[in-house]
């Protein structure tokens, strides 16, 4: 029977930093989860193996605590090599019983994600696990695993026993979602079309899509169907498009580009109404309210709270995004528009604050605001840090899409975040870029979004992340969180409708 060996890896300790960069509060979610990751990987056997590579002794730590490994070089590691040490390993056989492995169990309840010895996400692209093996891999993670469903956006794994939170939210490549029950789905793919096939031109299931394909695709319903599209959206395998209530789904193409359709009516994929969202947060959830203007030395930073005036008592709060420069260099940071919908005062951190600026301009469609702060308020373009690295992010410009280099886009399955005042540093998942359909008919504006699953230990992001700035794992900002619609999908608004509309990111700390 084959056997496998877990690591669990801990974050490498970070230098000393300024404390300017760590948050003064730390928002609730991110203390429920804990910076490690769980790697599973094929245990070798071979018959003469040094300690180096076949690592086989355990010591405890110096403090007394869990055993770690006292011959394993990290850099030897395929996938984590940037990580210091192994706190534990465990060793079990597929298939075998679960009840002889409670360390495993533990170190996969805390893990953020779990990354197997094989990926269901290839390229941007979903897989089925290669071998029984896989499968194995798979079965052996919860002790009471009665089936898994791999159905793309998600994968679904059904056990009798819910583990207690926060679970991990990725496993291998794949964000996950654990139920008790045996019908219950977390996204609806829609309904099939019974039509031809459509711009057999294009090929997705062997090209990577574009922004001109998604484009043509759009355009093809609006313009040679006549279709009355609300949106489009590519998710990695399948396409998603969101009609009126009033069309006929029966003549519309099955397949698009060499992929299937779904079809959803504007009425069964409602989107959460960014102005329907609480002005008052719930008691018992902890978020970040600190004043960080007080402090000369100190810049404001994407992720301070913003907040509108107060009007017959209550007030919206936000997230602060990015500072960015129009083509004559006067520079603004971005922010949700939909918190400021009276006077356009701009405060920090709340209304009983200081007024640190005014909404200058809204980019139509987007929820995009430029914000112009007020003269001696210095900003930086770098993300707080964590306890995993204390010294913050550095935002690396705005990720465009490219025509000529698909493969420097963000594609399905690729590590995202952000960080707010109300989630703290959320780890998610790209599911695929859509367009939204707004206007008029006769002058319609093709508006770019992302779709995308966050995690932060509650299982959602908090209301009031809206503004939020989403990064890749190279710190290239390619969205601003918009809403969470009630399938868990988090949409936010391209970070290159910025761009189209004449702003570009800054870089560094400014003072204005």
């Amino acid at each position: 029977m084959a056997e496998l060996q877990v690591f669990q890896y801990s974050p490498s300790k970070s230098r000393p930093s300024p404390a300017s960069s760590i948050r003064s509060i730390e928002p609730s979610p991110q203390k429920n989860r804990l910076p490690c990751t769980t790697i599973v990987l094929p245990r070798k056997r071979s018959a003469s193996s040094s300690e180096e590579t076949s690592p086989t002794k355990k010591r405890l730590d110096s403090s007394g605590g869990e055993a770690v490994l006292s011959k394993f070089s990290p850099s030897k590691s395929p996938t984590h090599s940037n990580h210091a040490a192994v706190a534990a390993r465990f060793d079990f056989a597929l298939g075998s019983s679960f009840s002889g492995s409670p360390g495993l169990y533990n170190t996969v309840k805390a893990s953020r994600r779990i990354e197997l010895s094989f990926s269901l996400v290839r390229d941007g692209r979903y897989i089925s696990p290669p071998s029984k093996d896989a499968w194995k891999e798979l079965t052996s993670l919860f002790p009471t695993i009665y089936h898994i469903d791999i159905t793309p956006p998600f994968l679904t794994i059904r056990v009798k026993t819910l583990p207690p939170k926060p679970w991990p939210s990725k496993v291998a490549g794949m964000p996950l979602r654990l139920t008790t029950s045996e019908t219950e789905d977390f996204f609806k793919l829609g309904a099939n079309g019974q039509g031809q096939k459509a711009l057999t031109q294009y090929n997705l299931q062997k090209e990577y899509i574009t922004q001109d394909i998604l484009k043509q695709v759009a355009l093809f319903y609006l313009n040679d169907l006549k279709v009355k599209l609300v949106e489009i959206a590519w998710i990695g395998f399948y396409w998603i498009v969101i009609v009126s209530d009033d069309t006929n789904i029966k003549p519309l193409p099955c397949k698009v580009a060499g992929h299937a359709c779904g079809y959803h009516f504007a009425s069964q994929a409602p989107r959460q109404d960014p102005a329907a969202l609480r002005a008052k947060k719930p008691d018992g959830t902890v978020y970040d309210d600190s004043s960080y203007d007080r402090n000369p030395a100190q810049p404001l930073r994407p992720g301070v709270m913003l907040s509108s005036s107060m009007d017959h008592g209550i007030f919206s709060s936000s997230s602060s995004g990015i500072l960015v420069a129009d083509e004559d260099g006067s520079m603004f940071i971005t922010a949700s528009s939909h918190t400021f919908a009276t006077d356009n005062k701009v405060y920090h951190p709340k209304p009983w604050g200081r007024q640190i600026g005014t909404v200058h301009h809204k980019i139509p469609y987007t929820d995009i605001s430029l914000v112009k702060l007020n003269s001696g308020i210095r900003y930086l373009n770098e993300a707080f840090g964590v306890e995993a690295d204390v010294n913050g992010t550095r935002m690396a410009g705005i990720l465009t899409y490219s025509q000529n280099t698909p493969s420097l886009e963000c594609r399905a399955g690729d590590d995202i975040w952000m960080d707010n005042p109300f989630s703290g540093r959320c780890e998610g998942t790209f599911l695929g870029p859509s367009l939204k359909v707004e206007g008029i008919p006769e002058k319609i504006t093709l508006v770019r979004q992302k779709w995308m699953v966050f995690e932060n230990g509650t299982g959602e992001p908090i209301e009031g992340s809206c503004g939020s700035a989403v990064m890749d794992d190279q710190g290239r900002v390619i969205a601003f969180f918009r809403f969470l619609s009630k399938d868990g999908i988090s949409v936010g608004v391209a970070a290159q409708e910025l761009r189209e509309n004449g702003y570009e990111m800054v870089g560094g700390a400014h003072e204005f």
